[in-house]
């Protein structure tokens, strides 16, 4: 029987050998790169292949999630189905451009998002000054956790990217605190707003244009994101001197963005009558 002494002792005995892996991966190198990130990318690369060879070999198929992305494949919208959010559909539009349309993309994508994502991990952690063996060890970790260590792999999508770009918006966040520069900033907007688009799952019911409408919506909200803290950042940037710059730039993007929706409100009535 479990009991709660024994759960704590495995999860020490996992947590003092990842430890332990990861300060030996943390030491090695494989010529410019680091031990446990060509770790990560040899694992990637065998679950990439295996999975898209057993569902060749033995026709188990791709999952509903995978299923689904193919379905929207032919065409890039600003929104899918009822509620899906557009980046990781279109991250597998241009899976299929290279690739084409077969499983080996799906998972490609899928892999190379989650090694964003743990890449991500180790470099947040490294930001914050500690240790390659402490980012390797980070890295692993993840690991531990059911819904990456298995569910992401067996299905999702959308969370995947949700999870790998959130990863990044913490290790852009690293970077402006231990930076503080224009390229810093403008990195954590682009990660905020990655985030947006990932995985948001709403639609404006307005009938049968509801996922356009939805789409529409987050995309503006999606841009207004990245461009406020990019807005803000350059305005810091090139008028140092005034502490107040970057609230007057921001202030400024909104109203244009106001005006900007009044015109299409307009313009809207305008086809409408």
């Amino acid at each position: 029987m479990l009991t709660a002494g024994k759960f704590t002792q495995g999860r020490r005995a996992v947590g003092n050998f990842l430890v332990s892996l990861g300060k030996r991966l943390g030491e090695a190198r494989f010529g410019p790169v680091d031990g446990a990130i060509a770790f990560i990318a040899l694992y990637f690369l065998f679950q990439t292949l295996t999975l898209a060879l057993v569902s060749h070999w033995v026709g188990t198929g791709v999952s509903i999630d995978d299923a689904e992305q193919l379905v929207y494949l032919p065409h890039l919208q600003l929104g899918y189905g009822s509620s899906q959010p557009p980046l990781y559909s279109w991250l597998s539009f241009l899976g299929a451009q290279i690739f084409g349309t077969t499983i080996l993309m799906l998972k490609v994508v899928k892999y190379l998002v989650l090694f964003l994502a743990a890449v991500s991990v180790a470099a947040t952690v490294r930001l914050l000054g500690y240790s390659r063996g402490a980012a390797a060890a980070a890295m692993l970790g993840l690991f531990t956790i059911p819904e990456i260590l298995w569910e992401m792999q067996r299905a999702l999508t959308h969370t995947v990217a949700a999870f790998a770009f959130s990863a990044m918006m913490v290790t852009a966040l690293a970077m402006v605190f231990e930076r503080r520069n224009l390229a810093s900033y403008a990195f954590f907007g682009l990660a905020t707003g990655l985030i947006y688009y990932s995985s948001l799952f709403y639609a404006m019911d307005v009938g049968e244009a509801s996922s356009e409408h939805g789409g529409l919506h987050e995309a503006f909200i999606g841009m207004g994101i990245f461009l406020g803290p990019a807005t803000g950042a350059a305005a810091l940037t090139l008028a140092p001197q005034s502490a107040n710059a970057g609230v007057f730039a921001i202030s400024g993007l909104l109203v244009l963005g106001l005006g900007g929706l009044l015109g299409l409100r307009q313009a809207s009535h305008k086809r409408v009558s």
